[in-house]
């Protein structure tokens, strides 16, 4: 009978203990990734693009730019459900970082971090915030600006800026819609906010043929677009690489169209992004 009591209050001990420390170190319920750490770096912007801002783009894909402007992406920032989720959430920076991904979008500039968990940064005033491009959201430039060009699948045009080529475009989804790391302290192995963690992770959960087929790229390469459970950690989802993932197929669907006004049509994707949150 005294080894079960003296059990039982080393069990509470540890629960109490559990609990004081969880008190004093808030839970993070997810693992901040090293892509999403930082905003995006606008610092080699083109010079054709003075103020990275949608309209600078619509210019030259009017198209494009009037359905960006129909979506959440759009409304990343000014969201009022998002923007009342992130006040009761303390107003973490580490959300700026993919609803407002330009570092010229945010007020503040991160100079380091004060913990190892990257949870609260050290912040400097921020001498190129543009309000107005803050309030784009994810903007044109937050999923096509990398190093200096340009990025898109179709590579090297004669556009008046510079511009690179993206092999999988699916890569550009993973930075904000899928949360890497392992900390057995932490819910989330996916998003906590993003479409991933909406996707039924099961072994039936696989695209019929003529639905593969109907979702195939206009590479010919097709795509499955459910996760599959992890072996190690049931309940979780294992992604084996962006493309499995399938995020393009499904949310951005091929439509013939010039890619520039006056331009030659091809298969271009619709920025819509329709689903679950629209």
């Amino acid at each position: 009978m005294k080894r079960r009591t003296k059990g039982l209050l080393l069990l509470a001990a540890a629960l109490a203990g559990f609990l004081g420390w969880r008190f004093l170190r808030p839970l993070n319920i997810f693992v901040v990734s090293d892509a999403f750490e930082r905003p995006v770096s606008t610092t080699d912007a083109p010079a054709q693009l003075r103020t990275l801002r949608a309209a600078e783009c619509a210019a030259c894909h009017r198209d494009i730019y009037e359905e960006w402007r129909t979506t959440m992406h759009s409304q990343a920032w000014t969201d009022p459900y998002f923007q009342t989720d992130w006040a009761f959430d303390r107003s973490q920076q580490i959300c700026k970082n993919c609803h407002i991904p330009l570092d010229r979008q945010q007020e503040h500039t991160i100079l380091g971090f004060r913990d190892k968990d990257k949870w609260d940064p050290i912040l400097s005033p921020n001498p190129g915030f543009d309000p107005r491009l803050q309030h784009e959201g994810v903007t044109c430039t937050a999923c096509h600006l990398r190093e200096g060009r340009i990025v898109g699948v179709h590579g090297v045009t004669d556009a008046p800026h510079p511009v690179g080529k993206i092999d999988d475009p699916n890569t550009v989804c993973v930075r904000c819609h899928v949360v890497r790391g392992d900390r057995w302290d932490t819910f989330f192995r996916f998003p906590p906010c993003g479409t991933v963690a909406e996707i039924q992770a099961t072994p039936s959960n696989r695209l019929a043929s003529e639905d593969r087929e109907a979702l195939m790229d206009h590479g010919g390469t097709a795509v499955s677009v459910a996760p599959i459970p992890s072996d190690d950690k049931p309940g979780e989802l294992a992604m084996p690489d962006a493309t499995s993932l399938g995020c393009v197929q499904c949310h951005m669907p091929l439509v013939e169209r010039p890619l520039v006004e006056g331009g030659k049509a091809r298969p271009v994707r619709r920025h819509l992004w329709r689903g679950g949150h629209d």
